[in-house]
């Protein structure tokens, strides 16, 4: 089972929640469709994605890349998981490259990106540029 179905299932059992109050919170008619989705059996759309993130109060990056049931998600997690995403998209060329998924995945995380205030994206660059030199931090600390 991947991560977002994992975390969709954490986040509506933390919060008690049914799986038809979440199938009522989400659009879905009945509760079936959300154990096939808790399951893994069914492919969720992007569209879907922001929905489910909304009903279950966190964000659609961490509902896909951090593992929520780990406990207290840090700003080093948060971040990680947008550095994954921008880390592959370095040119035109790359993102003419990808697959459909990847370039909406992509185009989420922009527009994500986007909704930040001045000092959240001032943050985001800066924790990047500290992880950015991690390995050169730890070839001198090694010489």
């Amino acid at each position: 089972m991947t991560l977002i179905y994992q975390n969709i299932k954490y986040l509506r059992e933390k919060q008690n929640m049914s799986q038809g109050e979440l199938a009522d919170l989400c659009g879905y008619t009945n509760r079936s469709s959300i154990t096939r989705i808790e399951k893994g059996q069914v492919d969720l759309q992007y569209s879907k994605i922001g929905i489910f993130a909304k009903a279950l109060g966190t964000t659609p990056i961490e509902l896909m890349y951090v593992d929520l049931s780990a406990g207290e998600v840090s700003s080093n997690a948060r971040i990680s998981a947008y550095l994954d995403l921008f880390k592959s998209f370095k040119s035109k060329e790359s993102f003419d490259a990808m697959d459909k998924k990847a370039q909406k995945k992509y185009a989420d995380l922009t527009s994500t990106y986007l909704e930040l205030n001045e000092k959240g994206k001032n943050e985001l660059v800066h924790h990047a540029q500290l992880l950015d030199k991690i390995p050169e931090l730890h070839e001198a600390l090694e010489a």
